[in-house]
């Protein structure tokens, strides 16, 4: 139901914009036959209607561009807080203060991971939207005397890039796909163009691998120091020899 109520609300948003367009013609080269036409506002259309364009564009920047982003940003600072609120309660002491320190900090490694994620998505909408916009207020109040169709394509181009972005964002911060991205860039013999894009990844793969040797290596020693002591503690506990009659250790 929600989904039909978004469709609704767009058609009735896009017709106002179908009802003041028509097309025109910005080439025309008589002597060859050729004429470029395109679809266009029209202002005489406009000022026949019940709204007017600037109130028009107004709404439009609103639920098209401000409303959503304040959802995204409203909705993401939400799930930030959830998660930090997550990883406080789940702080539990370890025995093993080096286990614990380690466990903390992929806790929290992926938990900046995750608020990356989220501003990254948000600045991708508002970076991807912004010129459309900006296009359609400037042309709307004529601080520009001339419509440039070349203009409007880059910004509508730059804002439909958003929705393709998103699933690349989505992908790029998870581990099992950026890992097959450098097995790919490795297949393409690119090493070095690799070792440049990536290298934080491989201080930090390196970073885990030490903290792993050496909480492997105290776990080592704690293991033979138990093996030591406890031959130890057989040989006591077999010299230990009671008195029969008074049942003390002698």
């Amino acid at each position: 139901m929600f989904f039909v109520f978004i469709w609704v609300v767009s058609l009735v948003l896009a017709v106002p914009l179908l009802i003041a367009s028509d097309l025109n013609t910005i080439y025309e080269d008589p002597s060859c036959g050729i004429s470029l036409r395109i679809c266009h506002e029209q202002n005489d259309i406009w000022q026949t209607m019940m709204i007017s364009k600037q109130t028009y564009t107004l709404s439009v920047l609103v639920t098209q561009y401000a409303f959503p982003l304040f959802s995204l940003v409203f909705a993401y600072s939400r799930i930030a807080h959830r998660m930090k609120l997550r990883f406080a309660n789940r702080s539990i002491p370890l025995p093993n203060s080096l286990e614990q320190n380690q466990r903390r900090r992929s806790v929290v490694e992926r938990q900046r991971r995750t608020h990356l994620l989220l501003m990254c998505v948000v600045a991708v909408f508002a970076i991807a939207w912004l010129p459309l916009n900006v296009f359609h207020i400037v042309n709307t109040f004529e601080w520009v005397s001339l419509f440039s169709v070349s203009t409007f394509a880059v910004c509508h181009v730059a804002a439909m890039c958003s929705a393709c972005l998103n699933p690349l964002i989505y992908a790029f911060f998870n581990h099992n796909f950026r890992t097959e991205f450098i097995a790919l860039f490795e297949k393409l013999g690119f090493r070095k163009l690799r070792g440049v894009v990536f290298r934080w990844d491989q201080q930090r793969s390196h970073k885990i691998n030490m903290e792993r040797e050496a909480m492997s290596k105290c776990n080592n020693n704690g293991a033979t120091q138990t093996l030591l002591t406890t031959p130890i503690e057989h040989n006591l506990g077999d010299s230990i020899i009671l008195n029969p009659d008074t049942d003390e250790q002698l």
